[in-house]
């Protein structure tokens, strides 16, 4: 109930200070809503759902280094990264979005080379980010050997070194409708061999609601033939691309879950 009423106290307050933010979001999902309708009818209620625990195929892991500060992923977001990086031998790693590193760092430590794009820190200065902010970048990445901090927008960044190279691409940048069908048409176009993986972040506002906005530019920057093997992981803001076939169902908001998890927090200091 204090969840509800911490999320409904910011709804407000964002009402009350910038009400034109939250209808031109509500604006953006209603038209890509209709465009998904549209063009990709058959995904208008959203990807195929799949069991989180299939997905990861492991029952426990650590997720290390994690904060619970703004703009994060979910701890089972970035244990579904980790739990990819395993599966994959020496696996190699690109992700689009870098912000404090979180998400590399913990794959660093199962993967083997590891890339990281974002915006210059130039870059962000001139759209007059704040230098708090510019400097929270790569907090956690930024000392790690295997780890290749790469600068540039990723609608214009070379990507021809890394085609067909990527075991497991992670695609967390900017997720207006365009870009997200460009970074995902980069994406496929540096995955290694069948069994490499995309993982789209913000799919979903939270677990149980869509973010049409991004599912939108997963569908259209998708190759048609691989429509099909687009998933939702379920208790995960992730859609997922992956060759592997899975039982699926419909995502179900309200459903009973079927399952908890049992998380164990400790604090570290930096």
């Amino acid at each position: 109930m204090k969840k509800k009423a911490t999320t409904l106290f910011s709804i407000l307050k964002t009402l009350i200070t910038n009400p034109g933010k939250l209808r031109l979001l509500a604006d953006r999902e209603k038209e890509c809503f209709n465009h998904i309708k549209k063009n990709y009818p058959e995904f208008s209620e959203g990807l195929p759902v799949i069991d989180f625990a299939a997905a990861c195929k492991t029952q426990q892991e650590t997720v290390v280094p994690y904060t619970f500060l703004g703009g994060n992923s979910l701890p089972t977001d970035l244990l579904l990264l980790n739990s990819l990086a395993k599966q994959s031998p020496n696996c190699s790693y690109f992700e689009i979005g870098t912000w404090r590193g979180e998400s590399v760092a913990n794959v660093a430590r199962y993967a083997g080379n590891c890339y990281t794009l974002n915006l210059s820190d130039k870059s962000m200065q001139e759209m007059g980010l704040s230098e708090n902010y510019i400097k929270a970048h790569r907090f956690f990445s930024k000392n790690l050997s295997n780890v290749s901090h790469l600068q540039g927008d990723s609608m214009k960044f070379d990507f021809s070194p890394y085609r067909g190279k990527i075991d497991l691409i992670f695609v967390d940048g900017d997720h207006h409708f365009h870009q997200v069908a460009g970074d995902t048409r980069n994406a496929f176009s540096m995955l290694k061999n069948e069994n490499a993986v995309i993982v789209w972040h913000d799919y979903g506002f939270q677990p149980e609601e869509i973010r049409y906005e991004v599912l939108a530019g997963i569908l259209e920057g998708c190759p048609k033939d691989k429509l099909r093997s687009l998933y939702q992981v379920s208790d995960t803001k992730c859609a997922i691309y992956t060759s592997t076939k899975f039982v699926s169902r419909p995502m179900k908001a309200y459903a009973d879950p079927g399952h908890y998890f049992e998380v164990s927090i400790k604090e570290k200091k930096v």
